[in-house]
Order: structure tokens, then sequence, then C-alpha cells
């Protein structure tokens, strides 16, 4: 597919019209143009129109290229080219030109060729020098801008009458183990992929960026609602943990998930060094109160919110604050207490809904002779450690009474219950544990 050529815009500013007719005839076959005849005509278009390049006369009444020009650069926010014309011959006039940032001078009346060579020069340097900003501004991994971009393109923002927003730092939570473990290119990848999803949390004029290793930032713009922040932190914690768990497996052993910290203009700062601080503290709090969620800065509690004292954590913190073992594949192996509290909620459930589930009663028999406890005791311990490794991550097991095991199966029939326990029976008989005992069972169902 052929790439649409695109056509440069160019203003030019004189309050001679015939001047503008005729830069306007030597320009239009090249580039779009158009006309205005004062400084203030130039302001109120340079807005709307966004040209590429300003042609603009030095010496115009009531605003002349000077003051039209420093004008420019403080409404526009952007450093539009510009290339002054005069009739004058004064290089003192030429420097001031050139020192306040034009691109060119040229002097009138000009010669068309002249003239075009002077713009392609110009605009072609210009595209040169913004492909290199961009590359300088840009992670070279992800496409993200980095650290120094943002802090700048933050710093601008804030600069703003009544600017507000908040910035969210984002880390990965185990990430080191990830390239330990599959090595930095599937690191790469990873990380790829979390700039990708960060990219549809964000819309087209908040800032996203990788600010190094494992690290990104996303600063909204006037962004003030703390309850819309909090499920916006927990989405993307969901999101994440989802999308790293589905990259690498749920048996990879790692315990995929992301931390945030948030810290909000103007209170908690208005630039981003400040800002930064304050949403690296309150990051760290979440490192330390089990990862897998968010905190946002607040001085009156020694500059972080206390999760157990104000209750201002959110559910996927709060998850991870009461989970056990949640990053070991398998069973779930539990005392017995905790074994009944489940199957009692499992029952009740039952009651309500549809739910099949399988208990099933392991008996540790002897085959050889007489063994004392010790050796039962070991037995047993072996058998649990083969049951929670055999089966699913639904499944709940705990050692019951002397010398037996009782396994809960979550979502199961009667037939796939009694293939499961036979399954568990022949892989003790494969091992090398204790073979002078044998497992038996008995199954029992349940549904509602």
């Amino acid at each position: 597919m052929n790439e649409v050529a695109v056509v440069e815009k160019i203003m030019i500013v004189d309050d001679d019209e015939i001047v503008c007719r005729i830069a306007d005839k030597i320009l239009n076959q090249k580039y779009e143009t158009f006309s205005v005849n004062s400084g203030e005509e130039a302001l109120n278009q340079a807005k709307t129109e966004q040209p590429d390049l300003i042609l603009m006369d030095l010496n115009m009444p009531e605003m002349d290229g000077y003051e039209t020009m420093e004008q420019l650069k403080q409404q526009s926010g952007c450093d539009i080219p510009v290339i002054f014309m005069t009739s004058e011959d004064n290089i003192e006039s030429e420097v001031r030109g050139l020192e306040m940032g034009a691109r060119d001078y040229i002097h009138k009346p000009f010669k068309a060729d002249i003239l075009l060579k002077r713009i392609e020069m110009v605009l072609l340097n210009e595209h040169t020098r913004r492909v290199l900003e961009q590359n300088a501004d840009a992670d070279p991994l992800t496409g993200l801008l980095n650290r120094r971009a943002a802090a700048r393109e933050i710093d601008l923002y804030l600069k703003e009458p009544d600017a507000n927003g908040v910035l969210l730092m984002m880390d990965l939570d185990h990430f080191k183990q990830v390239n330990d473990t599959y090595g930095h290119k599937a690191g790469d990848q990873l990380l790829l992929r979390v700039g990708e999803v960060l990219r549809s949390f964000v819309r087209s004029y908040d800032t996203l960026a990788r600010i190094g290793g494992d690290e990104f930032i996303i600063f909204y713009k006037n962004f003030e609602n703390l309850e819309h922040l909090e499920e916006r932190c927990e989405k993307i914690n969901m999101r994440i943990e989802y999308i790293l768990n589905d990259m690498l497996g749920d048996n990879s052993g790692i315990p995929f998930s992301m931390s945030i910290g948030g810290a909000f203009a103007p209170r908690d700062g208005m630039d981003f060094s400040m800002l930064y601080d304050h949403a690296d503290a309150a990051l760290y709090y979440v490192k330390q109160h089990g990862r897998c969620g968010y905190s946002i800065y607040n001085r009156s509690c020694d500059g972080l919110q206390d999760a157990e004292e104000n209750g201002e954590i959110g559910i996927a913190q709060a998850r991870r604050l009461i989970e056990e073992n949640s990053s070991k594949s398998g069973a779930y192996r539990v005392d017995y207490e905790n074994f009944r509290n489940i199957f009692r909620f499992l029952k009740r459930r039952s009651e309500r809904e549809s739910v099949k589930a399988q208990l099933i009663l392991f008996t540790m028999n002897e085959k050889k002779g007489a063994a004392d406890d010790t050796a039962l005791d070991s037995a047993l311990n072996e058998f649990g450690d083969l049951a929670e490794k055999t089966l699913r991550k639904g499944d709940v097991v705990t050692c019951f009474g002397h010398g037996q095991y009782m396994i809960l199966l979550t979502g199961t029939d009667s037939v796939n219950g009694k293939m499961v326990a036979d399954r568990l029976v022949q892989s003790w008989e494969q091992t090398a544990g204790r073979q002078e005992f044998a497992p038996e069972y008995e199954i029992q169902s349940f549904q509602g």
C-alpha cells in the first residue's frame, strides 16, 4: 500500500497584501498555504490551523514580528518554526531574530528558488530535530516515554493555571524471578505486554512512561476523584495479574502482580520530583504490606495511609494480605480446623447451587509387620506432599486422625473422584516412599 504524502502547511504573515500574494503563488504548488495580515491574526490562526512553518514579516504595525513570535511561543505550547522576512538590510535585526529562535532570515523582494530552498531546508531540519527528540524521549524497549520526557511533560502541564492530576508509580512484583527463571528475553516480552496493557488505561492526553526496569508511571491529568482512582488501580492490578499469569502459566511458581503508589497534584506536590517522591513512598508501603495492591500518599498518617487502621486499601491488596501459599501449584494443604470450615462453606453453597464435590478419606494400612508411630507420621507426611503436588489448586487436603488423610475435591463428580483417588494410590505405589504402608480410601459425594 502506498503511503499518503503529507503536505506541510505554511502560514504567511505580512501587512502587505501584495507580498502575501507573491509568497502564496510561489509556495502553494508544493505546500498548503494561507495568509494573514497582522500579528494578532497570526496568533488566532496558529491555534486553529496549527501550521508547520510561519513565514512572517518582521516590521508590522501594532504588533511586530518579534512580539508576535514571543506570544506564539507562550500560547501554542509548541515550537513552530519561524522564518523572518524583511526589506531592511540590518545585521542587528537579523541577529536579534535568530537569538529569539527564528530558523532563518530572508530579505524582500525574494527570488522564488531561494525562498523555496530556504523553506525546504528549515522543514527538513525541523523534521530531523523532531525525530531525534522523539528517539531521545522514547524507552527503546516499549516505545513509551522515558523518565526524562515524562518529567518534562508533567512539569509543563503543572505550570498551567488550576492544573491538577494524580501520579501513579507502578512496579511489577517479583519481576527478577522472571529473568532468573525464564531469561531476559522472556522478561522483555513481559514488559512489552505490560506496556500494551497500560496503554488501554490512559487517555490520549495523559502521560504513560517506563521509567526504568520494571517500573512504570501514569499521570492522569485533571483527575481528583479518589474513589474513581481506587477503582482504576484495582482494574490495573487485576488485568496485569491475569496477563502475566496467562503468559507464563499458573504453575510458574512466581506470584505475578503489580504494586501501585499514588500522589495527587496539587495536594502532594506541584512538580514531578515531589510527586514522584511521594508516590514512591506510597509504593514502598504497598511493597511492605503484601504487594499486589495500591496506596495513596497521605501526610496525616506520617505520609502514608495505614491499611489496618484506616481501611483504605483496595480489594486486590486485601486479598493478597489474607492469602497463604498462593504461589504454590497443586492442592491447598490446611489444618483440620480450616478444612472443616471450608467443607461447611462448600456444603452450604451446595444447598443453594448445583455444586459437585467429593469427600475422600485415605487410611494408611501397614503392609509389612509392625511399624512405630514415627514411621507412620513420616509416611503420612510423604502422602500429604504427594497429594498436594498431584491434585488441582481448587482441591483441599488435611491430615485427619491417626494414620488418615482427608481430601475435598471441588467441582468433581463421583466417577472422576474415584479416578483421582485411584491415580493417587497408583502414584504412591510408584514412588520410592514408605512401601510398608498402603493407602486405602472411602469416597462420598454431595451435590446441591
